[in-house]
């Protein structure tokens, strides 16, 4: 059964591996032939209009210095007061946001990278900086870029409350061990969304490995090494591992598999002490479903949050059996 974490990465329609028609009003939906691209017309066209009018509002206006000059979103300084009335920048910072709205409600690849880059170039003009952060990391959570997630939600809890949203971007690229330890989440003050997505990335590691583990001794010595590789890029949930599998195929792993099981054991007792409802709120409701408790001020990052741990089924099945054993 689809949801909407489902990425579509083929045509819209059938979902057949050939994009070759795109669509030209929103530019971030593609078809296999132009009979599919004119079927799913009608049905598209709601979501494709707020998108090709947003792009065409933001290419009316552009950002300007206190000189006039036209700058880009990087060089705006949103500490300086009075930017945002300068000719047409508050109509440019609008339309922008606008446009990531409108994308919102669209989920192939193309969609979801486009809302990403919106966000890190220009995200810091619209005046949200949290919010925007835990929307940056939740898409490249959906998107499977998890060593990025993994050094941003790092940044994000461990540097200074209000850190501007650009220097936290730029973090991006540092290097940081997802298999290290935990103790910097643990000392620090964090969001219940970003702790969850934490804990789910080190669930599915854990789940990779152990799938490469199986897929070493069951099919290495059986199947050409191509076939073998076609196995592993089927079960493997995580770029992490999926990047760096050679490392990892054909041997135990049974360093990483054990400390990522004691800091999922560790994740695990802090997000119940902080928020003790959260795993009913996670385990307990089917995909779709958004219970009212999730939606309280301080909240799991409404439906999102619940719907992506119930598309990871070992995930749930894994945390049901921890929390039989650590209630």
């Amino acid at each position: 059964m689809s949801s909407t974490l489902d990425i579509i990465e083929g045509c819209s329609l059938c979902n057949r591996p050939i994009t070759s028609h795109e669509c030209q009003g929103c530019q971030v939906v593609s078809y296999c032939s132009p009979e599919h691209l004119h079927q799913h017309q009608p049905i598209h066209q709601e979501a494709c209009d707020p998108i090709s009018r947003a792009r065409r509002e933001t290419e009316l206006y552009n950002l300007r210095d206190e000189d006039g000059n036209i700058i880009t979103p990087q060089e705006v300084d949103v500490r300086e007061r009075g930017w945002r009335f300068r000719s047409d920048n508050f109509r440019y910072a609008a339309s922008r946001l606008g446009w990531v709205e409108a994308l919102e409600h669209l989920h192939t690849r193309k969609a979801l990278e486009a809302q990403l880059e919106h966000l890190i170039e220009a995200a810091h003009l619209f005046q949200n900086d949290e919010e925007n952060k835990t929307g940056i990391l939740r898409l490249l959570f959906r998107l499977g870029r998890h060593a990025e997630f993994y050094s941003l939600a790092k940044s994000r809890i461990t540097a200074d409350w209000g850190q501007p949203l650009q220097s936290w971007v730029a973090t991006r690229e540092n290097s940081s061990d997802p298999f290290e330890d935990s103790k910097w989440l643990l000392d620090n003050e964090f969001e219940i969304d970003t702790a969850l997505l934490l804990l789910l990335l080190k669930v599915n590691m854990l789940h990779d490995l152990v799938a490469l583990n199986a897929a070493a001794v069951t099919a290495g010595p059986k199947v050409p090494q191509e076939i073998l590789d076609h196995i592993c890029s089927y079960v493997l949930t995580t770029s992490i591992i999926a990047n760096e599998r050679k490392a990892f195929f054909g041997n135990e792993n049974t360093e990483h598999i054990g400390k990522l099981r004691a800091q999922i054991k560790e994740l695990y007792g802090v997000i119940s002490r902080k928020r003790p409802d959260a795993w009913n709120l996670v385990i307990g409701n089917k995909a779709g479903e958004l219970p009212e408790q999730a939606t309280a001020p301080v909240n799991l990052g409404h439906i999102y949050s619940l719907d992506v741990w119930n598309a990871n089924r070992w995930a749930i099945e894994y945390i049901s059996k921890l929390r039989e054993s650590c209630p």
